[in-house]
């Protein structure tokens, strides 16, 4: 909000933009920042949870369809990976409801989740796959249950969930409350909802071979040095890390500086539009402009890159002002 502000008054402070054909036709390399990415961390957890009993039924498919189903869920949570990264583990509990039979869906649920972890490590890839099963997740049935309105001897189920033991009658007691209505509604509202796998996936760096052939946007960075930067080397490498490593913000704006030294506006255009609200992105923002000829957005950008303390922009200013004094003569 508050860079919104300032660009607003930057505008009404310079007044409507003119823009008129600029004599440039690519960008001096004194304009142009090009700043490593930051490392990044080196592992991250994602986490999530699949219902079992909500409207698709998951619960009742086969091993294998379930496996299926949750490594596609899976997927779809954590995105497209980069190259250099990888699912080092997935670790999966899963959470049942009262059946009738503690031991043997104890039993039953155990047999399956091994089946369950044979199927995701083939369709995952992952190096290390570990389950757990709970039959019966009291602990998120009295949470639920504290939470419905309108439970028939809602006090004393929940007196009976805290202090009878499962082994020791609490779903035979239960189901004696209010003539088995008080039952009835925990089947109907509170099982289906405790009913679920949830998952942790550990995406870590995937190591790098002896031969440092694997992919990193630091390695692509570290080879990029070792070219004159402005070179066709160093300015393909720079615009294929921001291909390779589209989320980093850093990689995105480099390439757009290197698209901006090649005169290339429109790719500029495309690698700093999803950037455009990131004060890193001021600079080439700004030196696009100035190659589009449109003084007044260029000087915006270009003055909040200065106050940054970016001096690259202040070079550029001057450039701009000297344009700026061309186009006023040549009107």
């Amino acid at each position: 909000m508050k860079r919104f502000f300032l660009l607003f008054g930057l505008l009404v402070s310079l007044g409507a933009a003119a823009q008129s054909a600029s004599r440039f036709d690519r960008a001096d390399a004194s304009w142009i920042r090009i700043v490593p990415p930051s490392a990044q961390a080196s592992s991250q957890t994602v986490s999530g949870s699949l219902p079992l009993a909500d409207s698709r039924k998951l619960g009742n498919l086969s091993k294998q369809r379930l496996g299926e189903a949750l490594a596609d869920e899976i997927r779809q949570h954590i995105g497209t990976l980069s190259p250099d990264k990888m699912l080092s583990s997935v670790e999966l509990i899963c959470y049942g409801a009262p059946s009738g039979n503690a031991r043997r869906s104890e039993m039953r649920g155990s047999l399956k989740m091994q089946e369950l972890k044979s199927v995701l490590t083939n369709r995952l890839a992952a190096g290390k796959v570990t389950v757990a099963w709970i039959p019966e997740d009291w602990e998120g049935i009295i949470r639920l249950t504290r939470q419905l309105q309108n439970l028939p001897l809602q006090a004393a189920a929940l007196d009976i969930m805290e202090h009878i033991d499962v082994q020791k009658g609490r779903e035979q007691q239960l189901k004696m409350l209010a003539g088995g209505e008080t039952y009835r509604q925990l089947q109907q509202e509170v099982f289906p909802q405790v009913q679920r796998i949830d998952y942790d996936v550990l995406i870590a760096s995937r190591p790098v071979a002896a031969d440092g052939s694997q992919v990193s946007l630091q390695g692509l960075y570290a080879t990029a040095a070792n070219h004159k930067p402005g070179s066709t080397e160093y300015s393909d490498i720079i615009d294929l890390a921001a291909r390779l490593f589209p989320d980093n913000a850093e990689a995105a704006i480099n390439a757009a500086g290197v698209a901006l030294l090649r005169g290339d506006v429109e790719r500029a255009a495309a690698y700093l539009h999803p950037w455009r609200q990131d004060s890193r992105a001021d600079l080439h923002l700004g030196v696009m402009f100035l190659l589009k000829g449109d003084a007044t957005r260029a000087e915006v950008h270009l003055r909040l890159a200065e106050a940054q303390g970016v001096q690259e922009a202040t070079t550029a200013l001057r450039a701009l002002k000297a344009e700026t004094y061309n186009w006023n003569n040549n009107d």
